[in-house]
């Protein structure tokens, strides 16, 4: 027997995609929910998600956040929304907020406390017997005296919220450790939250490859699927990242370890619907968790759409949506998918030119920056470009990112004379002149 459909509901459903400047980019959002559903885009009020609305209005409607809770609940609730989704790590909080007062399904605000505050999580995962290391949270003069005393050195400093790297160094002592925290605390632009001071873990090393790799995960009514471990590039100093590929390097039983592991901590931080990306340390005495993040990670889209034909960010509109996903669960692919992205060097303030074409047949390369383009100094990771290839072998990746990277000199200026450097220089993460960003 076939029921009628109910004329009280519209046949397409109603998503409202709360967007900040994130992990997927406004032409991959608008590509992948083309027809999946009616949208609303709910809308920080900066100027680059303004400069965006007149793109954002031809694919449905649009409310931009006033700050007041209340009222955006109401501004929302008018559109009449089935789901509601993000994308991005800094609208997480806002997104639980009105998921709870619209009464849709989304992360509970608890654990979305848990996602976004690095101490919360620590804690957590210490609770659960998860997590080892020892830690503090910093957001006073005595708090900081205090945690340069108890962590043991060689620590790092970062951010209790934050993305992209944005103030987090590496300290080699207690007197930099103290010395780091009163700069930071000092700071009219300090992170609002405070700061974590916590043991370094050591990784393995690798000559190639990063010490780290992220587990990308769907969670649907608490089952969790791994749809694979992402291996990474080497990090340059301090922690800014150059680039990832899939399948990882690792052999299965190493996979499973951490794909264990990234399961038991999505269950101890309540996840149980949306797509993560967990951060996973590779040490000598086996995984460690360095983040749980409630989101796509970064690039993360592209890579397993070229490798896998698999869609996250539907796939997490469809979660939300209620709907029936299909993900991959079949052999490792052939050949290896991989991503590198060029970092500047510490303490250039501007780009000032880019020459040379990448030519390759393995390889597709995208400028994200422009020359004229000012740069944002500090220690966070900020892309200059995007290179997508595959290769039969990790081997073979290594060396069409190098072929590729010495196709393109860039010049940078800041406090001294102009400083001209290949891609492939860069790759080595050279500092520009005697002051650098890593130590503003």
């Amino acid at each position: 027997m076939t029921l009628p459909p109910d004329r009280g509901k519209p046949a397409v459903p109603r998503l409202a995609v709360v967007f900040a400047r994130g992990a997927v980019s406004p032409g991959d959002l608008l590509r992948s929910l083309d027809g999946a559903a009616e949208l609303l885009f709910v809308t920080d009020g900066s100027a680059h998600s303004r400069a965006l609305r007149g793109l954002f209005e031809s694919a449905g409607e649009v409310v931009e956040l006033s700050g007041d809770p209340a009222a955006d609940a109401v501004a929302v609730k008018a559109f009449g929304p089935d789901a509601i989704v993000t994308y991005c790590e800094r609208m997480l909080r806002v997104t639980a907020d009105l998921a709870e007062a619209l009464g849709l399904p989304f992360h509970s605000p608890d654990t979305v406390h848990l996602l976004t505050d690095k101490h919360a999580q620590r804690r957590r995962l210490r609770e659960a017997g998860l997590e080892a290391m020892r830690f503090a949270l910093v957001t006073s003069p005595a708090q900081a005296r205090e945690a340069a005393v108890a962590v043991p050195m060689p620590a790092v400093v970062k951010p209790v919220r934050g993305e992209g790297s944005r103030d987090t160094f590496v300290v080699d002592d207690a007197d930099s450790c103290l010395a780091r925290l009163t700069d930071l605390l000092s700071r009219p632009d300090r992170t609002a939250g405070g700061y974590i001071v916590e043991e370094y873990l050591v990784g393995v090393p690798h000559p190639h490859h990063g010490d780290y790799v992220s587990v990308e995960s769907v969670c649907v009514d608490s089952a969790v699927h791994h749809v694979g471990i992402t291996g990474k590039l080497p990090l340059l100093h301090p922690f800014r990242e150059t680039g990832q590929f899939w399948p990882s390097a690792l052999d299965g039983a190493a996979e499973a370890e951490i794909a264990a592991l990234t399961s038991a901590a999505l269950a101890a931080l309540g996840v149980t619907r949306g797509i993560t990306h967990t951060e996973i340390k590779l040490t000598p005495h086996g995984p460690r968790v360095i983040e749980v993040n409630g989101r796509i990670g970064g690039y993360v889209n592209e890579l397993y759409g070229r490798a896998l034909g698999v869609d996250l960010v539907i796939v997490a509109a469809r979660v939300a949506l209620g709907q029936p996903v299909r993900l991959p669960d079949g052999p490792r692919p052939a050949r290896v998918h991989f991503q590198h992205y060029t970092q500047p060097p510490l303490g250039a303030r501007t780009l000032a030119a880019v020459e040379g074409t990448v030519r390759h047949p393995r390889a597709r390369h995208r400028m994200f920056t422009r020359p004229g383009d000012r740069l944002p100094g500090g220690v966070s990771s900020f892309d200059l470009d995007l290179l997508s290839g595959d290769a039969d072998t990790h081997e073979q990746m290594l060396e069409v990112v190098d072929e590729c990277a010495a196709q393109l000199r860039f010049t940078f200026t800041g406090h001294g004379a102009p400083s001209q450097l290949s891609g492939r220089d860069l790759r080595r993460g050279p500092r520009y002149g005697a002051v650098h960003g890593a130590d503003r």
